[in-house]
């Protein structure tokens, strides 16, 4: 949000509980006061080609289970069978119950948002139950995903599995 609109969500309350107005200036002094961390959104990419890191060993076992359930491959590992990759705990899926559909956005951004053309997020030190306080500690700086066509991305956003009566 920016400082204008702070302000006057927070005379709106203000004025809901019968208080005086304060002004941009206000809102401004008593943001500074809470010593905000003040950093740039640095973007990250969507996925990586290093089949080490994190992202990708998910989207392997994903994949993995998926085409298990689906009696593609059989599960290769060590015993015992993990729970994500045991068939009589997933459930068998045939591909004619599976339906995919997605929607094309025109310049995707995923992650913090920033009001600012400057495209920063403001942190300030939090207490470890999430309150406000001064002695806390900042949270990690937030990271926006970098895209690799941004102008239009197209995102499965549904899938439906049908399961079959018996």
């Amino acid at each position: 949000l920016g400082l204008v609109l702070t302000a006057e969500m927070v005379n709106v309350h203000r004025i809901e509980n019968d208080e005086d107005t304060v002004s941009v200036s206000a809102v401004y002094g008593a943001l500074m006061r809470m010593q905000p961390l003040i950093t740039a959104i640095k973007k990250r990419p969507q996925g990586t080609s290093d089949k080490n890191s994190d992202w990708s060993k998910a989207r392997f076992r994903w994949v993995k289970q998926i085409l298990i359930r689906l009696r593609e491959i059989e599960y290769d590992g060590p015993l015992p069978i993990p729970p994500a990759f045991d068939l009589e705990k997933l459930g068998e899926l045939n591909i004619c119950q599976i339906a995919f559909w997605d929607e094309v956005h025109k310049k995707v951004k995923v992650g913090p948002v920033s009001c600012s053309r400057r495209n920063v997020q403001y942190r300030f030190k939090r207490a470890l139950n999430g309150a406000l306080s001064i002695t806390g500690e900042y949270k990690p700086p937030a990271q926006s995903m970098n895209f690799k066509y941004s102008e239009q991305t197209q995102l499965g956003l549904g899938v439906a599995i049908l399961k079959f009566r018996s």
